[in-house]
């Protein structure tokens, strides 16, 4: 009975250790965009007046995504792929857990009309299986 409650605790412990690591990772990712966001749309805006800024932006933007893709295929995937994957396989590859993030954050940085939550979820379940 001792040993069972101490499988337990010890069980607790590594998942509120892997919890805390995998909030310290999101919690950096989100920080990282908050912070990119503002300088480019903010901050480099409001010191170098370059004619078109907007479209050189979200040119360079599209350029840096469409490498990625290139490079690694289509990612990050979204929630309704992510969730698929898990069902069918019982686990989600976390083999490219820093190409899902550079992944995720670009389209968020660039301007991309989606929330963090589009490429965050296969990080998230990546992390966690």
């Amino acid at each position: 009975m001792k040993a069972k409650n101490n499988n337990r605790l010890v069980f607790i412990l590594l998942g509120a250790v892997a919890g805390a690591v995998i909030g310290g990772i999101i919690w950096t990712f989100m920080r990282v965009m908050h912070l990119l966001i503002e300088l480019l749309w903010d901050y480099i805006p409001g010191v170098v007046h370059i004619p078109g800024y907007t479209i050189l932006i979200c040119l360079l933007g599209g350029i840096i995504i469409g490498i990625i893709q290139k490079k690694y295929g289509p990612c990050p995937d979204d929630l309704h792929q992510v969730m698929a994957k898990y069902k069918k396989d019982g686990r989600y590859p976390y083999n490219n857990v820093l190409i899902m993030l550079i992944a995720a954050l670009m389209p968020l940085i660039f301007g991309g009309a989606i929330g963090p939550e589009a490429g965050l979820t296969g990080v998230i379940v990546g992390l966690c299986c």
